[in-house]
């Protein structure tokens, strides 16, 4: 308010200085009418400009200025002094009735429009926040750009002053107390829009449940969530005030006084930037409060280090099935990505089949470590084409080195229908190695299985549940078991697990061991202390990560070579000397030497597995970061193998023997059975998928694909068990018990203990020993396939659950239930095999006699409110839905009584039926009497019980309103194809306008018999085909049907004939005219035709000369030889055979 209010003392200011500037005409200016009439007073003129400064004033001649227009008329007749607009571009404001003289004074622009109508001066409401001014757009862009960061807001379209000041009005809040019934809480506008612009409708600042207004709200019934807030709402469900613990009501809107903290239960006015939001924390009215955006815990994994932590907002993290570590992912494993969002643990799913895997980084940032992860599509396919351990290790793909280039996770393959195959036969091989050298025959099968399993779900893996497979997935021709060495190079593995995927920092895959021995070593890395001995050169590191060798280390100060932010402590070691790097207080760093015993002495109390390792021989370097684990099995693999060769050249004898050794790396294979098929249900938080539920075993199959309740089961041809069916008491409706019982007869079952009060809904359900399909019927049968109605739908699935609202009386015959009798339902499930209850499964309840005092509600109509009907119609069909069984009137003219309505519909109120609809029982009527061309208001009212006496119904009070809008028709534009057709290829082809959606949108189909149609391939628009291919000859004729949103129909018809022309054209005529100046040989043909000849003999279409006459029957040639041979085609490139001619 404080910006209006100086915004107007400007304008005041301003329109004082202006009245000064630009002075009233006097009266002298202007000639009395007597006088006029005589003549203009003798001496005086108009001078533009006066010796005291005024403009335009009728006075002597002697007072006009020097230089300045004077004329011997009175001013309102001279040109420099005609009145019109005086516009100030610089301000941005308009001055009627002025002056030209006094504008050009003031270096204003004048136009002839002495009202200002020009386009300049059209005002508008301008809008700066919530401030709202009626001036010129010109004058708006001067007072918006005193704030720079704020934009033009100035809306032409408001053309009155009135206007632009209730438009500031309008986002005022406050109750819309539209009838006793009716009340909101909203803005000004809405209220004006819902009341008919009554604008006492709208009570500023005043709460619905304020009593003054007899709204009959109850106030602060609930909390709910509003703009991010925890706000109070009335019973009616309107909103309140900001919810703050100890804050008195009055029934007006209150300003919050407190900031909410985090889970703070005393004040819902969460504040995002104080790292807080509104949130729902419970499932009662009153649970809601605001939480803390970061997440106080998150999921454990067992499989997954550093989880069930908590997590700060925005943070994300990875989530392994297993721990196997690179190239060893079970069969059916999936990467996920977790991640907190407001307060909320996120789960997402990376591409299954391992088509993708997650990446795990970390960075410091000014609130600590903070991780962020994604799911990476998985580059597999590059390693085929990697020729060089160069190239397999390059950041561009996700390889490994193990010999030969591998994926570094592998893929899944669709097993079961033996894709993969080829993939894993790759690895098959052989070799040739000394008999006695068992360690170099258990190396080659060691880094042969590493192989077979990195390419895929190949060898002997297990899957994710931690089961072996089937088969042979990985063998040798001697039988040899996997050595100690390599097994410990593979335990080595196993304990890294997924490590290699959890990076702090940026994840990169680098260079890091040369096979030949002293090159220098390029490593990538991250937190936390390796060491390593590498070809006697020093290291070092730049922001925690490798950088590369250290080249030609200074004898003194190294602190140059190590800039940026270190992490900790650095060695290195130059001239036989070891030197300690720290950081520096100026950010720098320094070394001092220090001795290698205290060295190792302070590495030790870090690592003390390494300490052996630092007092051996050779150079040790120690840096910041970790290497990724590929590279370090690669490179003892390769140490190995060179050791190897090392012992079989150093040792051979001519005695030693040769073995040639084959292995075989085969595609995996589930596990035989089912029996844990059921595991890929267990965890909701991991949905199960074809891949994950065929690894679990080869009877395993997925149910229910693709409607969110996938589940796996077991196919087993030898189960002969049908669902067992038990009750399930948790989803019983509150207030509710059951009692499981066997009824007469065997029958099992359970009975609801209270008695339900009419039709009061009651949700009940059954819980089946394997995943299965449950039917329902009213009457006992005996066959599964007979029961009418699904327990609740058609997915196999555990539990089975269904909504109810139950009959009061006898309202069916199907039932036959009256007052004061059981219900029965009868049930049977069947499992995927198909193996069905032999008997039904009880199901019983009581509903309790008495008086029925509510009355019907219609939950649903067929036709929306604002629904279109077809256009000129004057019926249409109509259903409502109601919760009970009744009989409904309607009438369309003005609203009635139900018992004065004439109008009826017809309803079902058959308890089969309202299970099929939901629990709701439909009634029909054919809606008559409509107008055709504007809209039509249906009332609706009804009225239960229908055989009940007339005193113990009830009937609506009030009218279901339903508005129903006429349609434009809906008509076809062009159709084709028509007439001779000379292609065995059509294109059907229709074009509509108009219709519901006024753009001919419809859905056409075509038929031949105008009984079946077909949709057209491309349709539910405005152009509709359809093609046709191998269309014999003959004549067709198409039906084309097309209907819209609102039912209208159009429909019409193409009639065609095919012409397929393979006849090549034939000479029917030829003769020499020689009544041109050259002579011509002149033939004809029996249809058009283009020729061509020659004199030389035989020819090709395309190699002769033409002759004259292109797709004409008429064709000339040059009279000049004695023999012509001539060849003619048709537009359908029929050829006729050569034509010989001799003259």
């Amino acid at each position: 308010m404080r910006t209006k209010a100086l915004f107007l003392i400007y304008l005041v200011v301003f329109s004082i200085f202006s009245i000064y500037l630009i002075s009233p005409i006097s009266a002298a200016q202007f000639v009395p009418e007597e006088n006029t009439a005589q003549g203009n007073i003798k001496g005086q003129v108009c001078c533009e400009v006066t010796n005291s400064g005024d403009t335009c004033v009728y006075t002597s001649a002697s007072n006009c200025a020097p230089g300045s227009l004077k004329a011997s008329t009175t001013c309102e007749q001279t040109s420099f002094c005609q009145t019109g607009c005086a516009i100030d571009k610089d301000e941005g404001l308009c001055f009627k009735n002025t002056p030209k003289a006094s504008a050009e004074k003031q270096n204003q622009t004048w136009v002839d429009s002495p009202l200002c109508e020009v386009p300049q001066c059209q005002k508008g409401c301008c809008v700066l926040n919530n401030e709202f001014s009626f001036i010129t757009q010109a004058r708006c862009e001067k007072e918006t750009s005193a704030f720079p960061d704020l934009k033009v807001d100035f809306r032409e379209d408001i053309t009155t002053e009135q206007a632009c000041l209730e438009e500031s009005l309008a986002k005022e809040e406050g109750c819309c107390a539209i009838d006793q019934n009716t009340c909101t809480f909203g803005t000004r506008s809405e209220c004006l829009n819902l009341g008919g612009d009554d604008p006492k409708k709208f009570k500023k600042n005043t709460l619905c449940s304020n009593p003054e207004l007899s709204c009959e709200c109850t106030p602060r019934h609930h909390k709910g969530i509003f703009e991010g807030k925890v706000f109070w709402f009335d019973s009616c469900s309107n909103r309140e005030e900001v919810f703050q613990d100890g804050q008195q009501y009055t029934g007006f809107v209150q300003k919050p006084t407190c900031t909410a903290s985090p889970n703070d239960l005393s004040c819902g006015n969460c504040d995002y930037t104080q790292g807080n939001i509104a949130s729902k924390v419970g499932d009662g009215p009153l649970d809601f409060e605001c939480v803390s955006v970061n997440c106080a815990t998150t999921t454990e994994d067992a499989n997954t280090e550093e989880t069930g932590s908590a997590r700060k907002n925005g943070e994300s993290w990875c989530i392994f099935d297993d721990r196997e570590g690179p190239g060893q992912d079970r069969v059916g494993s999936r990467y996920y990505r977790y991640s907190c969002i407001l307060g909320e643990e996120i789960n997402e799913e990376c591409e299954d089949f391992r088509r993708e895997f997650c990446l795990q980084g970390g960075k410091i940032t000014s609130s600590g470590t903070f991780t962020e992860a994604k799911c990476k599509q998985n580059n597999f396919e590059a390693c085929e084409n990697a020729k060089s351990e160069e190239q397999c290790t390059s950041e561009l793909v996700d390889c490994q080195w193990i010999g030969t280039c591998v994926p570094l996770v592998a893929p899944g393959f669709k097993f079961w229908e033996d894709e993969g195959a080829d993939r894993c036969a790759s690895v098959s091989g052989s070799t040739t190695l000394p008999t006695e050298d068992q360690a170099a025959l258990s190396a080659f099968v060691g880094t042969k299985n590493r192989q077979c399993e990195a390419m895929g779900d190949c060898g002997s893996k297990l899957n994710w549940a931690g089961a072996e497979g089937s088969g042979e997935g990985f063998s040798n021709s001697e039988g040899i078991e996997v050595t100690k060495e390599a097994e410990g190079i593979k335990e080595g593995l196993g304990a890294f697990g997924k490590k290699f995927l959890v990076i702090a920092g940026l994840f990169v895959l680098l260079p890091i061991v040369s096979r030949a021995i002293g090159q220098e070593v390029s490593l990538g890395g991250t937190i936390g202390t390796v060491y390593k001995s590498v070809a006697d050169k020093p290291a070092f590191t730049e922001g925690g990560g490798w950088s590369g060798i250290l080249r030609n280390p200074p004898t003194q100060r190294i602190s140059e070579n190590f800039q940026g932010n270190q992490l900790g402590n650095n060695y290195v070691r130059h001239e036989g000397q070891w030197y300690k790097t720290s950081t520096t207080p100026s950010g720098g760093l320094r070394e001092v030497e220090i001795t290698e015993e205290a060295m190792i002495g302070e590495i030790k109390t870090k690592n003390p597995e390494l300490a052996e390792e630092l007092s051996s021989e050779g150079t040790i370097e120690t840096v910041k970061g970790s290497i990724s684990p590929a590279k370090v099995i690669d490179l003892a693999l390769t140490l190995y193998v060179l050791y190897s060769l090392y012992q079989a050249l150093t040792h051979k004898t001519e005695e030693e023997t040769q073995t040639t050794i084959s292995v075989s790396c085969n595609l995996w294979q589930a596990p035989t059975g089912g029996a844990d098929c059921g595991r890929c249900n267990e965890d909701p938080l991991r949905p199960c998928t074809e891949y994950r539920c065929r690894s679990l075993g080869q009877l395993c199959e997925l149910v229910n694909a693709g409607t969110g309740n996938e589940t796996c089961v077991s196919i087993s041809p030898k189960d002969s068990n049908s669902p067992v069916i038990t009750a399930d008491k948790e989803v019983l409706s509150e207030g509710f018990t059951l009692t499981e019982t066997t009824f007469p007869g065997g029958f099992e079952g359970f009975k609801i203990n209270e008695v339900i009060q009419p039709f009061k809904a009651i949700e009940f359900g059954i819980t089946t020993d394997e995943p299965s399909q449950c039917k329902l019927s009213t009457e006992p049968t005996t066959d599964f396939d007979l029961k009418p109605v699904f327990f609740p739908n058609d997915f196999f699935t555990i539990e089975h659950k269904l909504r109810l609202n139950l009959p009061l009386d006898d309202a069916t015959k199907q039932l036959d239930v009256q007052n004061g009798k059981d219900i029965t339902l009868f049930v049977r499930c069947q499992d995927k095999v198909g193996n069905k209850n032999a008997k039904d499964y009880f199901i019983q309840f009581r509903i309790q006699e008495g008086p029925d005092l509510t009355a019907p509600v219609i939950e649903a109509t067929s036709l929306p409110n604002n629904a279109q009907i077809p256009f000129n119609t004057s019926s249409t069909d109509f259903s409502v839905f109601a919760n009970e069984p009744v009989e409904c009137k309607y009438s369309n003219t003005i609203d009635l009584d139900y018992d004065v309505m004439t109008k009826i519909f017809t309803c079902n109120n058959e308890i089969s039926q309202a299970i099929t609809f939901f629990g709701l029982f439909e009634c029909k009527t054919k809606l008559t009497d409509l107008k055709p061309k504007t809209d039509n208001t249906v009332f609706i009212r009804c009225r239960d019980q229908p055989n009940a006496q007339l005193s113990e119904r009830n009937t609506n009070t009030e009218s279901e309103v339903i508005v129903l809008k006429p349609s434009d028709p809906l008509k076809i534009a062009s159709k084709s194809p028509e007439g001779d057709i000379f292609t065995d290829d059509v294109t059907l082809q229709l074009t509509t306008t108009g219709g519901a959606e006024k753009d001919g949108t419809a859905q056409c189909g075509f038929s031949t018999n105008q009984r079946e149609y077909i949709l057209f391939a491309q349709t539910n628009s405005s152009v509709h085909k359809q093609n046709l291919v191998n269309l014999e000859k003959g004549d067709y004729t198409y039906f084309f049907q097309c209907i819209d949103l609102a039912d209208n129909v159009v429909s019409t018809e193409v009639k065609f004939k095919v012409t397929v022309d393979n006849n090549p054209p034939q000479i029917i005529n030829i003769y020499k005219d020689t009544s041109t100046a050259t002579s011509l040989l002149h033939l004809v043909t029996d249809e058009s035709s283009t020729c061509e000849y020659t004199t030389t003999g035989r020819f090709s279409v395309g190699q002769g000369k033409l002759m004259t006459g292109t797709d004409t029957k008429d064709h000339d040639a040059v009279l000049d030889s004695e023999v012509y041979f001539i060849r003619c085609k048709d537009s359908n490139n029929n050829q006729s055979p050569l034509f010989t001619i001799y003259i």
